[in-house]
Formats: structure tokens, C-alpha cells, sequence
């Protein structure tokens, strides 16, 4: 315990040194930028006094951060020297990775915002400071990812706090992608397909002063955030045993599909309204049927991550089929949530004759866009039928998700029901509480028809078998004895003669019966290789 909290407090002092040192050079290169055009066009640039504050809370603050610093990081590397274990600690382990964790995000969003900001003609702010933060913060980050790699991290809390850094700030970028994504190439699909009629405005392109939005700049702050999501998802490339990156991967590549669908929804919604004659501006063509956006973001995040989930699983034909299966189950997953949507939203709008085409665009094109969701789903049945690798987890998880959809759509949608036909019927009804009660009815239906399928089939296709049991366990060395010693002798042939079939009298279990059942589905297949192995220990 001593040990442990010494090493706390040597990493918390030279950390907080090394970021006292990062403020005082921030604060030096935001003076010294402001001497430039990029202080902006109304901002003054600082006076000589300031430049002098500057220079000399510089030299104070390095000559501290040196100092302590320097001293506390001494100490630890005479630690490392004295104890194998200490390069290894989750204690250096947490303080470098979750600085890291926090520093490199907040360092890629401000320059990809800064990025963007560059040849604007309507930009007056001063970008200065943020490009001095920027470039501190990727120096404080590259300086603690060297020290990170001095050491091999070391099992068990240390490697989670490592892979919590790689993986969350890896999906904390992916979030500032689509935020950069959806404002930037906003502006580069209004140029190239509408002409500029979407904002009004002319874009122009090039590291140039123009009145419109300029294009270039925001495809460079977009490639900016991609850059380093993508370095973020190589630095985890040989970490394919850590369930933390399968997870948060096929979250990722949840995401990615989402959009696609979603842009999906976006196109037959516009459609629709289309052939029903209804007048689509090219404003509304941006702000609400971007469906080229969201199905090229879509796809280049699934594609991504599917490639990193394939990439973890090469040397292993089965870990490969497995994780295509999964990938296949939140597609259907993702995209059955459409359909049931659509459906519940189409019984809405019979509750609720006569509506409007926007009401009907949206439920007809979630069904469109969601219909595709019914062949995923018979294709898992029928690879669950083959035994192939995974389908039983693959089924069972897409079965499960539309099961815990349906309970809660049920549950909330009779809930807001009931509430808003008990409220009305006592006397103080809600706001609008027609329509509260129709959703909520209309919930409700589809929730009861989800669970009521899915039930049907996870029953029928034994998903919940072996659920309720754990896995068999190891048979202990002395019950194996008294089982062996239990077993027929085995009379050994005479010379010439064929040795008869090994047989199993009063056997425990054998291995066809084993994969009958992982066959028909009773048993899972870890189960079965569990029992395997308890049957070759036997032996």
C-alpha cells in the first residue's frame, strides 16, 4: 500500500509539472501568434509589456516545472530501476493513459474547428490561442505517449486503463467526426449538387479570403479528425484478444450501419413526397433529406470498423465467420428497429385520419428502409440450422434485442396510454392528449406483436435452452478415478486377433451425444467444449 501511494504521488506531481509547463508555453505562442494576421481582424496585437509577462511566466513556469518536475521523474525512473513491476503499475498505467484520454480529443477537436475557420471571410475571431493550444496539447500528448511506451504495460487494471484510452478516445473522435462531418460537408454538398442554393451563399475554394464558405477548409477539417481516429485505430491493431475492443467496435460499427439506414429512410421519404407532388426546397433538401451525407458517413465508419473487427479475427476462420454473423445480427437489428417503427407510425396515422404527406413519407419510408431486416433475419435462422460458427450467439442476440425493444415499447407506449386516458378521464387531461394516447396505443400494439413473434421463435428454435444451467464443470481427480475404476476392464486381444470397439458402458456423457446436442441447439459452444474436455479427462 505504501508503495502504491508513493507512486501516486510521484506521477501526480510530475504530471501536474508537465501540464504547468504546457500552460506557460501556450501562453507564449498565443502572444507570439498574435503578432500575426491570425489574431483576427479586430484584435490589436499585444503590446511589448504583454510580450514580456508572456516570456517571463514562460521562464518561471518551466524553471518550476524543470525543477519538480524533473525531480519527481527521477524518482520514478529510479523506482522503475528498483522494481521491475513499477514501469508495469496501473498506477503509471492511469495517470499517462487517462491525461492522454482527455488531452488528445479536446487538442484534434479545437484544430479541426480552427481548420475550418480559415479563409472565412465573416471570421473576425481570433485564432491565435486556439492554434497555441492546439499545438501545446499534441506536445503534451506526444511527450506522455513516449513515456507511455518506455514500459510494458502489465495485466489485469493497467491494460484496462490502456485499452480505455485507445478505444474511448477512439470513439470520442468518432463523435467529433460525425459533428464535423454533418457542418462541413454540409457546406460541400450544398456546392457540388445544389449550387449554393441551399445556404443562399456561393462557397469558393482554396486557403483564400471569400465571402461564401470555403470549401477546402472544411474538407481539411474533416480529413483532420479522420487522420487521427484512424492512427488511434492502428495503435490497437494487435489487441485482438481484448473484449473491450470487440465491444467497442461493433458498437462503432452499429453506428456506422445506423446512419446508413437512416440515410436510407432519408431517400424514400423524399421520394415519396416527390411522387406525391409535395414542393421540397433545396434548404429542406439539406436540413432534412441529407441522405447522400448520412450514407457515405454510414458506410465509411462500418466499413472501418468492419475492417478492424476482420483484421482482429485473420488468424482464426472461425472468429472470422463469428464476427461477419454479429455484424449481420445488428444489421437486421438496426434495421427491424426501422420497420417496427414505420409500422407504429402507419397505425398512427390510420388512429389519426387524415394526415399529412410528411406523416406518411416518414412511416412508409421507415418500412421501406427497415424491409430489408426480414431476409437478414431468415438468413440467421438458416445458418442456425447449419450449426454454423456463432449463428447460435449471432440469433440469440438479435432475438434478445428485439425482445427487450418490444417489452420496452409495450410497456412505455401502454404507460403513456393509460396515463393520458386516466388523466383526461378524471378531469384534467394533457395537452394534446388525443394524440399522447394514439402513440402510446399504437407503441403498445407493436410492442405486444414484437415480443409476441420473437417469443414464439426463441422458443421454437431453443434459444433458451441451457440459459437457466451453468456449464458443466471439470470432473475432480478423484471422481474421474472412481468413474475410471468403475469402467469394465478392457481384455486385451490375443495375437492376431482385431481389437474390438472401444465402447463406453454406463458412460457420463460421450462426444456424439455431446454434438447432437450443440447440433439441435441445446447447448452452446462452450458449453460443448467444456463437456469435451471433462470427457477426454475421463479418458
Amino acid at each position: 500500500m505504501a508503495r502504491t501511494l508513493y507512486r501516486f504521488y510521484l506521477y501526480a506531481v510530475f504530471v501536474a509539472m508537465l501540464i504547468f509547463a504546457a500552460v506557460g508555453l501556450g501562453v507564449v505562442l498565443s502572444v507570439l501568434l498574435s503578432l500575426t494576421p491570425l489574431r483576427g481582424s479586430y484584435a490589436s496585437a499585444p503590446s511589448s509589456q504583454q510580450l514580456v509577462q508572456a516570456v517571463v511566466f514562460l521562464v518561471v513556469s518551466w524553471l518550476l516545472a524543470g525543477l519538480l518536475g524533473g525531480l519527481h521523474y527521477w524518482l520514478i525512473r529510479r523506482d522503475m530501476r528498483g522494481d521491475p513491476e513499477a514501469g508495469s503499475s496501473a498506477i503509471r498505467s492511469f495517470f499517462l493513459n487517462v491525461t492522454e484520454l482527455i488531452a488528445a480529443p479536446i487538442a484534434i477537436g479545437i484544430g479541426a474547428s480552427t481548420i475550418g475557420q480559415f479563409g472565412q471571410y465573416s471570421n473576425s475571431s481570433d485564432l491565435s490561442t486556439s492554434i497555441a493550444i492546439v499545438i501545446v496539447m499534441l506536445a503534451l500528448v506526444a511527450t506522455l505517449e513516449l513515456e507511455r511506451r518506455r514500459a510494458q504495460v502489465g495485466p489485469g487494471v493497467a491494460l484496462f486503463f490502456q485499452r480505455l484510452h485507445l478505444y474511448g478516445a477512439q470513439f470520442i473522435l468518432l463523435n467529433v467526426l460525425v459533428g464535423f462531418w454533418n457542418s462541413s460537408m454540409y457546406q460541400v454538398v450544398d456546392a457540388l449538387v445544389l449550387g449554393g442554393k441551399g445556404t443562399g451563399t456561393t462557397p469558393c475554394a482554396g486557403f483564400v479570403v471569400c465571402q461564401g464558405q470555403n470549401l477546402l477548409s472544411n474538407v481539411v477539417a474533416v480529413l483532420w479528425v479522420v487522420l487521427f481516429w484512424l492512427l488511434y485505430g492502428f495503435a490497437g491493431r494487435s489487441d485482438s484478444s481484448s473484449l473491450l475492443r470487440r465491444i467497442a467496435h461493433y458498437l462503432s460499427f452499429a453506428y456506422g450501419a445506423g446512419f446508413v439506414v437512416y440515410g436510407a429512410y432519408q431517400l424514400f421519404a423524399l421520394a415519396y413526397l416527390k411522387i406525391a407532388g409535395v414542393l421540397v426546397l433545396p434548404s429542406d433538401f439539406l436540413n432534412s433529406y441529407d441522405f447522400i451525407l448520412s450514407i457515405l458517413l454510414g458506410l465509411l465508419i462500418a466499413a472501418v470498423y468492419a475492417l478492424w473487427l476482420r483484421s482482429g479475427a485473420r488468424q482464426d476462420p472461425l472468429a472470422r465467420q463469428m464476427s461477419f454473423l454479429i455484424g449481420e445480427a445488428i444489421i437486421a437489428f438496426l434495421m427491424a428497429a426501422a420497420f417496427f417503427t414505420g409500422v407504429a407510425l402507419l397505425l398512427l396515422n390510420l388512429f389519426e385520419l387524415p394526415v399529412s404527406a410528411q406523416a406518411w413519407a416518414t412511416s412508409v419510408a421507415l418500412l421501406i428502409a427497415g424491409a430489408g431486416y426480414i431476409p437478414l433475419d431468415i438468413n440467421l435462422h438458416r445458418r442456425l440450422r447449419l450449426a454454423a460458427a456463432g449463428a447460435l450467439d449471432a440469433r440469440r442476440g438479435f432475438i434478445f434485442a428485439l425482445l427487450g425493444g418490444g417489452i420496452l415499447a409495450g410497456a412505455i407506449g401502454g404507460a403513456f396510454a393509460l396515463y393520458s386516458l386516466i388523466s383526461a378521464g378524471l378531469g384534467a387531461p394533457l395537452d394534446n392528449w388525443q394524440h399522447v394516447a394514439r402513440s402510446g396505443a399504437a407503441a403498445f400494439v407493436v410492442g405486444v406483436l414484437i415480443v409476441a413473434i420473437y417469443l414464439w421463435l426463441a422458443n421454437r428454435e431453443k434459444l433458451f435452452a441451457g440459459l437457466g444451467k451453468r456449464a458443466a464443470k471439470s470432473t475432480p481427480p478423484a471422481a474421474a478415478a472412481q468413474e475410471v475404476s468403475a469402467m469394465p476392464p478392457v481384455i486385451e486381444p490375443a495375437a492376431g486377433q482385431v481389437s474390438p470397439a472401444p465402447t463406453m458402458t454406463n458412460a457420463p456423457l460421450t462426444i456424439e451425444n455431446v454434438l447432437d446436442e450443440l447440433l439441435a441447439g441445446k447447448i452452446s459452444r462452450d458449453e460443448a467444449a467444456t463437456r469435451i474436455r471433462e470427457f477426454a479427462s475421463v479418458k
